[in-house]
């Protein structure tokens, strides 16, 4: 895990995306004044030609993003307790279910387009969250039909679902604790713009 603290040349020194985490120490520690300077040349870094579209600049921070903060995440989430792949599956129930069942088949097709896994891998992951040790999960004969699943978390699972929150938000502080009130709220603002639909009205504390 990249420690904020550290310097920006043992950052370069430690990290696989070099180029890209070059950049993102640079914006990072680029202040003037106690403010993140948004006048670097961004576009005469390598591989990016002056005047590059929005796009073409915010592709250098992919890798970073998803491996870097996304994947750290996940492993705090986890919790020391299960894979990655079991504690999406886990928040999907959550996430879908909201307490109530939900059809096994809206589960497998949405992680086995995440993680590209096999119907057959994706019943052994639910199979083990279902016994001991965990029992986070209910498997039900759906009342629809004989032939499809309904699945549900215990109040374990429901457990430690509250603490992969509990988690992800501890690590996010630490991660992002480099970051200005008013950096955090652009963040947040950006991330509504390009996840949430365009009708919807979401004021800066609810996305606190």
């Amino acid at each position: 895990m990249t420690n904020v603290a550290i310097s920006a040349q043992e950052t370069l020194a430690s990290s696989p995306f070099v180029p890209y985490e070059k950049l993102l120490v640079a914006t990072w520690r680029g202040t003037v004044g106690g403010k993140v300077s948004m006048n670097l040349k961004r576009d005469q870094k390598p591989g990016v030609r002056p005047g590059a579209p929005f796009g073409t600049r915010l592709m250098r921070y992919f890798y970073p993003v998803h491996y870097q903060l996304g994947m750290e995440m996940e492993q705090a989430m986890s919790q020391g307790r299960v894979d990655r792949m079991q504690a999406a599956m886990l928040w999907l129930v959550h996430s879908k279910g909201a307490g109530e069942w939900v059809p096994r088949k809206e589960v497998l097709e949405t992680l086995s387009t995440w993680f590209e896994l096999s119907e057959a891998k994706i019943s052994r992951l639910m199979h083990t969250l279902s016994n001991e040790p965990f029992h986070f999960l209910l498997i039900a004969e759906s009342p629809q039909s004989a032939r499809q699943k309904i699945i549900k978390l215990t109040d374990d699972g429901e457990a430690f679902v509250d603490g992969m929150t509990k988690a992800a938000i501890a690590y996010l502080n630490r991660r992002l604790a480099h970051l200005s009130a008013e950096e955090q709220a652009n963040a947040l603002d950006f991330m509504a713009h390009i996840f949430l639909p365009p009708e919807t009205d979401v004021s800066p504390d609810q996305m606190k």
